[in-house]
């Protein structure tokens, strides 16, 4: 491999995951759903679902933080240029780029101290009890990973808004 070539396998490599970590995360959805369905369900018929109510909302952290990065990718992350349309053009990149920054920042600092929660709660096996006792442990990995890679998609977004931002 060409040294030239890696900056085109890393972002191969980072939106390859982020579609599979958003196939995951619309494979949860879709798990949510059926489980709610079953225990409200039973709840007329026999009773409630064990553990439904659980298992709903650790799979909503999946929901939540693994398509992070499949968003930032297709730019459907929700944004408010009211102002930002007044501006001209290259206004607009350079703010941008700056809110493309912030991203980064803000995910990484995320990744790092979600860590250190993933770690201890895996070091204790944390888990929620109940009628059926609920591992948390292994959800709570799922912030990092889900914030990491969205750190790295918000880092390519960086990337090219400034590489647009200088061919202007």
């Amino acid at each position: 491999m060409k040294r030239g070539d890696r900056p085109h396998v890393i972002r191969r490599v980072i939106e390859k995951l982020g579609n599979v970590l958003a196939a995951i995360a619309a494979g949860a959805l879709s798990l949510i759903m059926f489980v709610m369905a079953v225990d409200a369900i039973g709840r007329k018929v026999k009773g409630p679902l064990p553990g439904g109510y659980e298992t709903s909302m650790a799979l909503m952290v999946l929901v939540m933080l693994l398509p992070l990065a499949f968003a930032e990718r297709r730019k459907a992350n929700i944004s408010v240029d009211l102002l930002a349309r007044l501006f001209p053009s290259k206004v607009r990149r350079l703010l941008e780029a700056i809110g493309a920054m912030l991203g980064v920042a803000i995910f990484v600092l995320i990744t790092w101290l979600s860590l250190g929660a993933a770690r201890y709660s895996t070091s204790v096996g944390e888990y929620w009890p109940g009628i059926v006792s609920y591992p948390v442990w292994p959800f709570r990995w799922i912030v990092p990973v889900g914030t990491c890679i969205a750190a790295f998609q918000f880092l390519l977004s960086a990337i090219d808004k400034l590489k647009s931002l200088a061919k202007a």
